[in-house]
């Protein structure tokens, strides 16, 4: 894994409520939406992330 590039990887959850906020607000602004949450982090540190949330040593 690499820590020389940074994102904002989504939650499932918030990116389903964004999605769902959409639907129910009856958005017509079709087309290529982009969300992310607010935590930036390294593909590195996201892999560590999700190995511990899975209780998995790496």
């Amino acid at each position: 894994m690499t820590d020389s590039q940074i994102g904002c990887p989504a939650k499932a959850n918030n990116l389903t409520t964004y999605i769902l906020n959409l639907i129910l607000k009856n958005v017509t602004d079709f087309g290529i939406h982009h969300f992310t949450d607010k935590e930036p982090m390294t593909w590195y540190e996201f892999t560590n992330k999700i190995l511990s949330q899975n209780n998995i040593a790496n």
